[in-house]
């Protein structure tokens, strides 16, 4: 299941992040944060200079919560690289979604005609819905 991918300002996220990525620190951080969208997926970039040794795994994981906890329901996938100046390719990248592909969502309407206890509910995964047979799946009609 595919969703569309709305117009994010990546400006506006960028400074965010920065903010809260600084807010971190004691000390004024060289890392500079930036962002792009490519492919459906939101890139964030950790930009250092060479010589400055930081914690990959501490970075990413401070990267990760930071960008968890913004409003980001159009976007499903985040790429997180780690690039030092100067360098074409970043040296770590790590990606996760920001909804858990398990995730379960709770039907919280029933047809009359359900028998049963109404306070019961009907659990609705994604393995379940791609299951079912889609009467509105357009390559049939081919």
């Amino acid at each position: 299941m595919k969703t569309a991918i709305r117009n994010i300002n990546t400006q506006i996220l960028e400074d965010n992040l920065q903010k809260s990525w600084q807010s971190l620190r004691n000390f004024n951080d060289a890392c500079k944060i930036q962002c792009d969208l490519k492919a459906g997926t939101l890139l964030v970039i950790c930009e250092h200079p060479a010589n400055l040794v930081i914690d990959r795994e501490k970075t990413i994981s401070e990267l990760k919560g930071i960008v968890q906890k913004q409003p980001l329901e159009s976007i499903e996938k985040v790429g997180i690289c780690l690039n030092a100046i100067g360098h074409i390719y970043p040296y770590a990248y790590h990606s996760f979604f920001t909804k858990s592909r398990q995730e379960e969502s709770t039907l919280t309407f029933l047809p009359r005609w359900v028998d049963g206890d109404m306070g019961d509910r009907v659990k609705i995964t994604p393995e379940f819905l791609d299951s079912l047979d889609n009467p509105f799946d357009l390559k049939n009609l081919e």
